[in-house]
C-alpha cells in the first residue's frame, strides 16, 4: 500500500553525527576513571546513551556510568553536536519530499535537546511535523518501538499509513514490532546488510524520486 507519511531515524540516516558523538565520548572518558573496553568507532552510533556507556565500560558501577553520562551530555549539548553534518543528498531529498506534500516526522533514540539543536542547525525545523525522542515524554520511552508507537498515536496514524527509514537492524525490528513498513538507508549503514531479511527495501542513496515512485500515492 502506498504511503503519504515518512518517518526518519536521525543519526546514521539523516545526519552523520559520529564525529561529534565520538569527540564528546572521548572527552567524557578523559574525565573519568573508567577504562574503555572497546575502541570509539562509528559502530557505536545509534543505541541509547546508557546502553552505549554500559557496552564501553561493562564493569563500571552505576554511579560511574551516571557521571560519564552527565559529562558526555554537557560536552555534547554545548560543543559536540555542532560537528554534525547531513549525509550528501539528504537536504535535497527532504525539501523535495516536503515540496510535493509528503508529511515528514523523526523518531530517534537521541535525546530531545541535541535532536532539536541538530534539526535547527540543519535548517530543517519547518520540514518535520513531529520529532520524538525517548525523553519527549515522562516517563521516558524505553526503546525505538515505543517511540514509533507514540508517534503514531500523536499523529493519529494507522500502521498502514507510514514508512520508517533507518540504518540499523534495531530500526527494522522496531518497525516490524509495531507493523509499519521499513526501508534501509544504506548510505548510513555499516555492514553488508546480511542481517536484514530478503526483500527488505533498500535505498543506496537519499532519493526523493525513488520514495515517491515506490511508496507515495
Amino acid at each position: 500500500m502506498k504511503k503519504k507519511i515518512i518517518v526518519f531515524d536521525l543519526d546514521g540516516t539523516l545526519v552523520d553525527s559520529s564525529n561529534g558523538i565520538l569527540f564528546s565520548l572521548s572527552e567524557a572518558f578523559n574525565e573519568s576513571p573508567c577504562i574503555l573496553s572497546a575502541p570509539l568507532t562509528s559502530a557505536l552510533i545509534g543505541p541509547p546513551l546508557g546502553e552505549t556507556l554500559r557496552f564501553l565500560c561493562p564493569r563500571a558501577e552505576q554511579s560511574e556510568l551516571d557521571s560519564l553520562s552527565s559529562s558526555f551530555k554537557s560536552h555534547y549539548d554545548n560543543i559536540g553536536f555542532r560537528r554534525t553534518i547531513p549525509f550528501p543528498g539528504v537536504n535535497e531529498m527532504l525539501h523535495s519530499l516536503a515540496n510535493v506534500g509528503i508529511t515528514l516526522h523523526i523518531a530517534t533514540n537521541k535525546r530531545m535537546r541535541p535532536t532539536s539543536q541538530i534539526v535547527d542547525l540543519m535548517g530543517w525545523s519547518s520540514l518535520f511535523d513531529l520529532v520524538l525522542s525517548p525523553d519527549s515524554v515522562s516517563p521516558a520511552l524505553p526503546n525505538k518501538a515505543a517511540i514509533l508507537k507514540k508517534l503514531l498515536t500523536e499523529a493519529n496514524l494507522g500502521t498502514q499509513d507510514c514508512l520508517y527509514i533507518g540504518d540499523r537492524l534495531d530500526d527494522y525490528n522496531a518497525a516490524l514490532e509495531i507493523g509499519i513498513s521499513f526501508a534501509l538507508a544504506e548510505w548510513g549503514f555499516e555492514g553488508d546488510g546480511s542481517d536484514f531479511p530478503p526483500g527488505t527495501m533498500r535505498m543506496k542513496a537519499p532519493d526523493a524520486g525513488q520514495l515517491i515512485s515506490s511508496f507515495i500515492d
